[in-house]
């Protein structure tokens, strides 16, 4: 769909939809209130109902949600004046908090269907969301004209029709009652989780709002257009994860399982550093290809988004050890921190390099967050993970990034671009291959180079 919104709205209308979902995104995190990784927990507690455990998640849902996502609407004319200079209608905050409202009730029953282990109702509401959302959004917005309010109304009507599809399907296991001891259960599981759902939050959103404060409205547009297309690398780093996960937990007793660790864990993230490299010196070619002149700028955060993003999913990874010594209080110390990390560098960079700074602050934050939960992760339970390699893989990867930025906007012959673009691809390969290179080969290799200079 990016193409036909980047065609149809300028960067200023892209930012105002951006920034209008990141405000309602801020609601949704208290409105969920961490009962999402409630209802999975206790799901599968024989001790309950799981019927039980869907009803009283639900209910919490529509009131508690019901009532903040109303609060929120009340504040309309301050936040109006603060981030939206004025230009956002009373009906249009209403109907983007109504969208998001109804996408936090959708995405709730879709979990069930994975929790109930239905993988073809869960497949099959999954894109009828996205194919209902796509159809109604280009009609409003292409044929009949309706802007930003036609895009927000077709977000409301797609994920309301999922919702009661969705409500349709489940009603067996809707059929459960309201427990006001459950629900004290999932809230004292739940809750403790808020300040790292809202670390996370800041971390991943509240660069729109500097971006807004510091430079324009059209910035945060070709900033989402920049998250858009950097959002291609979250498509291995899930997969990973949902196979890491129990791969990591199941082999926890082997006698071979911190080698094989530390071996995942370098060449993974090698290899996307790789890609993510790879997808940098792409991306004007793609935004040439998928959206128009105002949005080429977003080039010079692609890479950088996407690395953030791709850290934002491994704190698993470097923070291992904390889950294998049942530490995970310490991953959320990691994550908070990091937040904090964000808002001091969104501040710093923002106003002195503009986008990049933003792009900058929230890799620098997620890449900070995994440190410190590789420091925890060692201390509480040693599996061999080097913050060195971390550092040293993750700076490489940055200069390589900052420099093809800089090859971008040259004002160069096309080809002599893409002669540069390749051999930094080439240089990081090496470096990457030479960071993979067992220490006994390197040992092998030297002595082999210091014959060879004696001959």
């Amino acid at each position: 769909m990016l193409p036909v919104l980047t065609k149809v709205f300028t960067p200023k209308d892209y930012g105002i939809i951006d920034l209008l979902d990141v405000t309602a995104g801020f609601a949704a995190v208290f409105a969920v209130a961490g009962l999402n990784a409630s209802q999975t927990y206790f799901f599968y507690d024989k001790k309950l109902s799981n019927t039980d455990v869907i009803k009283t998640n639900l209910y919490f849902l529509l009131v508690w949600g019901g009532f903040l996502f109303a609060l929120t609407y009340l504040f309309h004319p301050y936040l109006n004046n603060m981030f939206f200079d004025g230009e956002v209608r009373r009906i249009l905050f209403l109907i983007a908090l109504g969208a998001a409202f109804c996408s936090l009730l959708s995405n709730n029953f879709i979990s069930i269907f994975r929790l109930l282990f239905r993988p073809w109702a869960y497949f099959i509401i999954t894109n009828s969301n996205a194919i209902i959302r796509y159809v109604i959004v280009i009609m409003l917005v292409v044929y009949l004209h309706k802007g930003v309010t036609g895009f927000f109304t077709g977000n409301f009507l797609a994920f309301l029709s999922i919702t009661a599809i969705s409500a349709f399907l489940l009603r067996e296991e809707l059929s459960g009652t309201f427990s006001v001891e459950v629900l004290k259960k999932m809230l004292v599981f739940g809750v403790p989780l808020l300040p790292t759902d809202m670390a996370l939050w800041l971390i991943r959103f509240s660069e729109r709002y500097f971006l807004k404060h510091y430079i324009s409205m059209d910035s945060v547009g070709i900033y989402a257009v920049g998250v858009r297309i950097a959002s291609v690398v979250l498509l291995p780093t899930m997969a990973f994860r949902l196979a890491w996960t129990p791969m990591a937990l199941s082999i926890r007793e082997e006698p071979e399982a911190e080698r094989f660790y530390r071996i995942i864990r370098l060449g993974y993230f090698c290899l996307i550093s790789l890609g993510v490299i790879v997808l940098t010196g792409c991306s004007l070619l793609i935004l040439k290809l998928m959206t128009q002149p105002a949005f080429y700028p977003a080039y010079q955060v692609t890479g950088f988004i996407s690395y953030g993003l791709f850290f934002s999913g491994t704190y698993f990874i470097s923070g291992l050890g904390c889950w294998l010594a049942e530490k995970t209080k310490y991953m959320a110390v990691a994550i908070v921190l990091s937040s904090f990390v964000s808002l001091i560098l969104n501040i710093l960079l923002i106003p002195r390099i503009g986008i990049i700074g933003a792009a900058m602050a929230t890799c620098l934050a997620h890449i900070s967050g995994n440190a410190i939960a590789n420091y925890f992760g060692e201390r509480v339970h040693s599996l061999g993970f080097k913050l060195k390699e971390l550092l040293v893989i993750s700076c490489g990867t940055l200069f390589f990034i900052y420099c093809q930025v800089l090859v971008l906007s040259l004002s160069v012959a096309p080809s002599h671009k893409a002669l540069l673009i390749l051999s930094i691809w080439l240089i990081s390969l090496v470096y990457m291959l030479f960071l993979v290179i067992r220490k006994e080969r390197l040992v092998l290799l030297r002595q082999v180079m210091r014959l060879t200079l004696k001959v």
